[in-house]
């Protein structure tokens, strides 16, 4: 874990601005249309995203724009598009909505809609003096709701079977299979020691896990957006990472011993352009989820049971715990 991280305020400067879409106005605002149609023209020779569902290939422009949330001086929420990795992508999942005549400039305002709630004015200054005093502290931050900061800061700790985050009606920041990774890549095929080259149906290559496996999510980074995404209305800071990992590993292997159990930071994949990863399936997601910046416990049993039920807590000593929350409101 690197040190504690903090995204208050997202009215920066950056460099190599293409383009930024302004809520009031309801639409984007191109700085440099020539590269943004240049681009466009790249996307649409290969066009990857072609055979996506619609309800999939929203889902990831609202995941990728995450990262583009910015505010403006006056705390208004915006897109900017700006050079780099998810910008390319996101511009890409724009440009496939905009051939299928998606109303992506609805899309999107709707989307940035959702963090004028943040009040960023507001709570800016009183955020970060709380977050000033972790400064070069190894810090996680689970985000939650008031009710259950209690049960947190009394030392519980909630695992979720994986295959219960892949239910419809989930908030989009948590919904995902945590079981498969469907890659979908134009063009994949496998090639013979000869040299014969053998296409893969549909472009489709699923990776899956053993079995069924228990999950306890916690975010390396501080980040406002995160109450929004994750519809919640406190973050519980943890200032000594270390000592809490410590403590739920040995916990988890004495509460139970048949079960394995480990702790690492989340890779994030493209499964549109990308097949492999030197993440274990249990700690890889869809690039939809890179702003969440994860870190994870995950569990499971040494003889694989498929049968696990839904919600498995333990009890640390929260004595040896530093424990602070931060309410978005006062």
């Amino acid at each position: 874990m690197a040190n504690c991280k903090r995204i208050l305020f997202g009215h920066v400067e950056k460099m190599n601005i293409k383009s930024h879409f302004e809520l009031d106005r309801g639409e984007f605002y191109v700085l440099d249309s020539e590269l943004i149609d240049f681009l466009a023209e790249i996307y649409r020779e290969a066009r990857y995203l072609k055979g996506v569902d619609d309800l999939v290939l929203e889902k990831r422009l609202i995941g990728l724009g995450v990262h583009l949330v910015n505010f403006d001086l006056h705390g208004r929420p915006m897109l900017v598009i700006s050079s780099g990795k998810i910008d390319s992508a996101f511009l890409d999942v724009l440009e496939e909505s905009r051939l299928r005549n998606k109303k992506t400039d609805q899309i999107i305002g709707e989307f940035l809609k959702r963090f004028v709630e943040l009040d960023y004015i507001k709570n800016y200054e009183r955020i970060n003096r709380m977050l000033a005093k972790f400064e070069g502290k190894k810090c996680l931050f689970k985000f939650t709701n008031s009710q259950h900061v209690s049960d947190i800061l009394g030392g519980k700790v909630r695992f979720k079977t994986a295959s219960s985050y892949k239910r419809d009606g989930y908030n989009i920041a948590i919904e995902d299979d945590e079981i498969n990774i469907n890659h979908t890549i134009h063009g994949i095929h496998f090639e013979t020691a000869d040299g014969l080259r053998i296409p893969v149906r549909d472009n489709k290559i699923t990776v899956s896990a053993a079995g069924e496996y228990y999950i306890s999510c916690f975010s390396a980074l501080f980040d406002m957006k995160l109450y929004t995404m994750f519809i919640n209305d406190s973050c519980v800071v943890i200032s000594n990472a270390d000592k809490f990992v410590e403590l739920v590993l040995s916990e988890f292997e004495s509460t139970y011993p048949d079960y394995y159990s480990s702790f690492g930071c989340v890779g994030y994949i493209d499964p549109y352009r990308q097949l492999s990863s030197k993440f274990a399936i249990e700690f890889r997601k869809s690039i939809n989820y890179e702003y969440q910046k994860e870190y994870r416990f995950v569990s499971f049993a040494e003889s694989l049971k498929h049968n696990l039920g839904e919600i498995l807590k333990i009890c640390i000593d929260s004595n040896q715990v530093d424990y602070h929350v931060i309410n978005m409101r006062e």
